[in-house]
């Protein structure tokens, strides 16, 4: 009898493990999340053929110019983001703007080291985005990066 109870519990986390493998290989890459016509929005012009790192990172640099886009999306288990992002947000503030978008994601940080760059860092359901701009924050870029979190949060 405990043979076929301990084939049973197998049997089950078995099938646990698979569904999870499963629910994890169909999650997009991050190049699915950031297509080419986004990564042009955000940097301001053509882009190249972008970079593919290992499914978690997408870079598209501008065919003609130093601007560049980059995401990255990292699994972050165990929180939504309330236990780093206070922090993040008193650090970036302390070189140069910071802010949070309120109804995106669970937490969220939107922060810019002036001419160095925008970066949008958004935890949703225990996974972490991180877009990146190599430009100045504008409201037309803020605009188009919101939009673009809100695309990909939506394919997740």
């Amino acid at each position: 009898m405990r043979i076929q109870e301990a084939f049973a519990v197998t049997a089950s986390l078995i099938v646990l493990f698979t569904a999870c493998s499963v629910a994890h290989a169909a999650l997009p890459t991050a190049c699915q999340l950031l297509d080419a016509q986004t990564a042009a929005r955000l940097a301001g012009g053509a882009v190249a053929t972008p970079v593919d790192g290992r499914e978690i990172l997408c870079a598209y640099g501008l065919k003609s110019g130093n601007a560049n886009v980059l995401l990255q999306v990292n699994y972050a288990p165990g929180t939504d983001g309330s236990d780093t992002i206070p922090a993040m947000r008193t650090a970036a503030a302390q070189v140069g703007t910071a802010e949070s978008i309120p109804g995106l994601g669970d937490h969220n940080l939107l922060y810019t080291k002036g001419s160095q760059g925008s970066f949008f860092l958004v935890y949703y359901h225990q996974k972490m985005l991180q877009l990146s701009v190599g430009r100045q924050l504008t409201p037309d870029l803020k605009a188009a990066m919101v939009q673009a979190i809100r695309q990909m949060l939506s394919k997740l």
